[in-house]
């Protein structure tokens, strides 16, 4: 609707808004993407402390959904911090707000997503865009490849995380955005698997350790149990130990796809990127 409205059209639908609610959506438009802390920032600034961010929103969000758009808060799964997104229900078809993908293009984001998944994350930049492992509706141009990931990149939907060790590779990462706009392929891909604690779907995050179980689990999730000191172990029926030295060594591990073989230090997966 915003882009497509006419001048009276967008103007008669901002005036009927609240001068604070029409600033908060303004912000969302500009920055679709935010911490916890920089919308609370941001919003601050707007209000002066004189409404509540979370009846703004709500007060947003009813003029908007008849849009698919929402003012909605995630957990990233990559490192457990909060983010408010002004996020679209209307599938990836429709990722990019401000502009149509072509149909070749939506097909490669949906692929890459896929592939995403099935490396439980870890897949490297050039893996990403190497066109011969996707099919022939699925293929763009490399220019175009790089194109559509800068893209996804700035508006958070994807994420590239740069390696310290310079012997490995640049992995794309599912970005906290593209967590609630891209929701209906991963909770539609069999690879994908939920965590065992929140039940929310679980990209980033450990395997238990016990071959015959598979359940998962976030890092944020994980050091939420741990805070008491005791144990972190596996839903009934299986109780296998969580152990700290092998969550590191599996993080260590990550990107080993088109990497080095040799062992690196384990990131801070708490430090913002």
């Amino acid at each position: 609707f915003f882009f497509s409205a006419t001048p009276r059209e967008a103007f008669c639908f901002f005036r009927e808004m609240e001068a604070i609610q029409r600033q908060t959506l303004q912000l969302f438009m500009a920055k679709p993407c935010m911490s916890s802390e920089e919308a609370k920032a941001q919003f601050q600034t707007i209000s002066r402390g004189r409404v509540s961010f979370e009846n703004t929103k709500d007060a947003i969000n009813e003029r908007i959904r008849g849009m698919k758009l929402e003012i909605r808060r995630t957990t990233w799964d990559l490192n457990g911090e909060t983010y408010w997104v002004l996020a679209t229900s209307r599938g990836i078809e429709n990722v990019d707000i401000g502009t149509t993908l072509d149909p070749k293009e939506i097909s490669f984001v949906k692929h890459m997503i896929q592939k995403i998944i099935k490396k439980n994350g870890k897949l490297t930049v050039p893996a990403a865009l190497a066109m011969s492992d996707y099919p022939k509706d699925a293929r763009i141009s490399s220019q175009a490849s790089q194109q559509v990931l800068r893209y996804l990149q700035h508006e958070k939907i994807l994420y590239v995380k740069e390696k310290k060790n310079k012997k490995s590779k640049d992995l794309v990462v599912i970005g906290p955005r593209g967590q609630l706009e891209i929701f209906d392929i991963i909770n539609g891909d069999e690879n994908a698997t939920k965590c065992f604690v929140c039940s929310h779907h679980c990209v980033y995050g450990y395997t238990c350790s016990n071959a015959g179980c598979g359940k998962r689990l976030h890092l944020h999730c994980f050091q939420r149990l741990g805070r008491s000191g005791r144990d972190v172990k596996c839903s009934q029926g299986c109780r296998e130990v969580f152990a700290p030295k092998e969550l590191q060594n599996e993080n260590a591990a990550e990107g080993d796809e088109g990497g080095s073989d040799e062992e690196e230090e384990p990131e801070d997966m708490d430090e913002e990127q």
